[in-house]
């Protein structure tokens, strides 16, 4: 069944008309606290069914228990005395088999004083066909169309309202509570019925068989006997049994535990293993941040050490340079003036010196240009006039201030420091890509800590488990060990002792059938009762597998959603596992084995919701034709948590109707004439990424008005806007 949509006209906090219509997929009602999403879920259940919720208790109230409550309060204020008001809901609804139907309930009330009202107890329904272009009313009964489009017993599990809704349906405090959903899944109930039919009938048959022995007078005393011993013997079969029973449950109990163990064994050994590398990873990086930081802190030191303080100084060593040549300018003209003559040497007057310029005539050869120097030629006399020139020089520095050394030495040093000053930049490059490298092993380093650090606190988690426990883990295992153990003896004890009984039984039955062989009643009763036998071992046998199958078909399908509704990264989300209690069961959150105790209630919201999915999932082929209609299923989910539910919605049902105050978010926008709250598109189109393009999303936003004053409902209303589709 597809809901097309639903018309209210005057229902509760809904004013005059109201349409919605629902497309396929998942259809988002968002309102705000008080905006009447809540109205809207009680119109299509008050549609169907007559009741809405009572939102005090919690409790279904029927159209003669509210009456004229029903009728909007604004439309009832604005009523003139003796009008009559009509509240009705329309649905129109799509079959599966693409018959197209319009249900409607109407209820009429008329105004006969200031706040005085006709009150009928009864609403009234109609029921149209669509018959090719219009729809026309058909003959059915309006209940039984209900009960085909929606099975009565399949609704609470797709129409649910809020946290309590859900509570009723998955209570995991009940163990009667998965046996009822098994009920409702499945034919169980049959087979439970057969199974009590041969029961009965073979108790009828085997006191029928002893009464017809019971009269043969001949052999009275010795079948009277026999039959005492068989009634012994089937007390004592049945009491065996029933030992063995109870010891194969907890034998299955204790074997559990001892996997429990052993599983934890192996987590606190895992949990052993990941402290060794989290202290060798802790310890790598609190070395590469030593070093890091004292690298980082010899960048100071280094300017000195290295002479990385000089950097930019070479531009004054080439102002000193200039300066110097002009020293060497005024030092000539200084002894052009004393002298009287033209300086020709552009050398300064000690370089080279008078030995250096002597050992070249000696030599014959240039050391400043390496080319030969012969006797009496151009530059040979050009040498000895520098020499003779240079005596007459010295002459002259020696009555003037001659600082000429001072300044070369100088000069020399700062030529030697410009090479130095060259290779800063280089050096400073290359020390700072050395911090960098050493930043970024240690941010690789605190990492690998950091994820070392969140495998331990998950392993933690899902083991349950400290590291200090580890040494009690084997002790536990062996108690459970022995315990098993124990058991097991006992069941085969047991079971030796049923066989005994068992084949004492089968020679009493066969002395009787000798005593009285040559009563053809006692033959024909004794036939029947053994058919019957069979029978009922057939139908007890049938019912336990049926049972634990269907056990197992919801057990799967509940941990398939389960585990997509936490698909969040890093979270944890164990297993959940139905585990017999009592005459049934109660679902659990297990990790390893182990069940998880003080789970979250997130977690626990989103476990119910995965059963009461998988129950539909699994109810048959047609689950999926189920709309599922909710009022605010969770509270306690967070948006990135709310998304992937609604996800998992919408790849469950082919349609959804879901009504919650989540992705929305608050207008800030001041010059806005709209609601003060607007739809979160980030979140919306979040959810449009994650389910598949045939998939279609229809958000419509409820918003609530008021004429007078908001303390008074009667200038209250609700109106609902389509808003997007995507």
């Amino acid at each position: 069944m597809i809901i097309k949509a639903i018309r209210l006209q005057n229902f509760l906090c809904y004013y005059g008309e109201n349409e919605i219509t629902f497309s396929e997929g998942l259809n988002l009602i968002l309102g705000a606290n008080g905006f009447g999403k809540s109205k809207l879920y009680d119109a299509l259940h008050w549609a169907f069914d007559d009741y809405i919720f009572n939102t005090e208790t919690g409790e279904s109230e029927n159209t003669s228990i509210v009456k004229s409550k029903l009728v909007c309060d604004k439309t009832k204020a604005e009523c003139a005395i003796g009008e009559i008001i009509t509240t009705s809901v329309e649905i129109e609804v799509e079959h599966t088999s693409k018959e197209t139907y319009r249900l409607k309930r109407v209820y009429t009330i008329k105004k006969i004083g200031e706040s005085q009202f006709t009150e009928p107890l009864k609403s009234e329904t109609s029921l149209f066909y669509k018959d090719v272009l219009y729809f026309k009313p058909t003959i059915e009964d309006f209940t039984e169309k209900v009960e085909k489009l929606i099975p009565s017993s399949t609704r609470p599990y797709v129409w649910f309202k809020g946290e309590r809704g859900i509570e009723k349906l998955i209570n995991t405090t009940d163990e009667k509570s998965l046996r009822e959903v098994i009920e409702r899944l499945s034919n169980i109930s049959r087979w439970e019925s057969y199974k009590k039919i041969t029961e009965k009938a073979t108790e009828t048959a085997s006191a029928d068989l002893t009464k017809q022995r019971n009269t043969n007078k001949k052999e009275a005393d010795k079948i009277a006997d026999l039959e005492r011993q068989k009634n012994n013997l089937e007390k004592e079969i049945e009491r065996l049994e029933k030992y063995i029973e109870d010891d194969e449950k907890n034998r299955a109990i204790a074997e559990e535990e001892q996997e429990k163990y052993l599983a934890k064994k192996d987590d606190a050994n895992k949990i052993k293993e990941i402290h060794t590398k989290l202290f060798s990873a802790k310890k790598q990086y609190e070395n590469i941040k030593k070093e890091y930081e004292k690298k980082d802190m010899g960048f100071t030191t280094q300017l000195f050490d290295k002479q990385w303080i000089l950097l930019g100084l070479d531009k004054y060593i080439a102002e000193f340079g200039k300066k110097i040549q002009n020293y060497d300018y005024e030092k000539e003209d200084l002894k052009r003036k004393q002298t009287g003559k033209e300086s020709k040497f552009k050398l300064s007057a000690n370089i080279p010196d008078p030995i250096k310029l002597q050992e070249m005539l000696d030599e014959g050869k240039c050391f400043v240009c390496d080319q030969p120097i012969a006797e009496h030629s151009d530059a040979y006399h050009f040498i000895e006039e520098k020499m003779n020139y240079k005596e007459e020089i010295t002459k002259v520095l020696d009555t003037l201030n001659n600082h000429e050394e001072f300044f070369s030495q100088l000069r020399n040093n700062a030529l030697r420091l410009e090479t130095v000053i060259q290779d800063v930049p280089q050096d400073i490059t290359e020390y700072m890509k050395e911090i960098e490298h050493l930043k970024q092993q240690a941010k690789i380093a605190e990492e690998e800590v950091n994820r070392i650090e969140n495998e331990l606190s998950r392993l933690v988690q899902s083991a349950n488990i400290e590291e200090e426990q580890a040494d009690n883990i084997m002790t536990n295992y062996r108690h459970a060990k022995k315990r098993a153990n124990d058991l097991i003896s006992n069941i085969a004890t047991n079971q030796e002792q049923l066989r005994i009984n068992k084949a004492n039984l089968k020679e009493k039955e066969q002395e009787l059938h000798k005593l009285t062989k040559d009563d053809s009643e006692v033959l024909y009763l004794e036939k029947v009762k053994e058919i019957l036998e069979d029978i009922k071992t057939i139908a007890h046998n049938t019912k336990d597998r049926i049972y634990q199958q269907l056990i197992q078909q919801l057990e799967d399908k509940a941990n398939k959603h389960f585990t997509n509704i936490n698909n969040i990264g890093g979270a944890f989300v164990g297993k959940i596992k139905f585990q017999p209690w009592g005459k049934g069961f109660r679902p659990k959150i297990m990790s390893n084995g182990v069940e998880v105790f003080s789970s979250n209630t997130s977690n626990i919201s989103a476990m119910k919701l995965s059963i009461i999915m998988a129950i539909i999932s699994a109810k048959d082929r047609n689950a999926e034709f189920y709309p599922l209609i909710a009022d605010a299923p969770v509270s306690d989910f967070d948006e990135v948590k709310t998304i992937t539910l609604l996800n998992e919605i919408g790849n469950t049902f082919t349609q959804s109707i879901i009504m919650f105050k989540d992705l929305l978010k608050e207008n800030k926008n001041p010059n806005s004439q709209q609601d003060i709250y607007i739809v979160d598109d980030e979140a919306l189109n979040d959810l449009r990424q994650k389910l598949p393009k045939d998939k279609p999303i229809v958000v419509h936003q409820l918003f609530a008005y008021n004429n007078s004053d908001v303390d008074n409902r009667t200038g209250t209303y609700t109106k609902i806007q389509k808003v997007k589709e995507l």
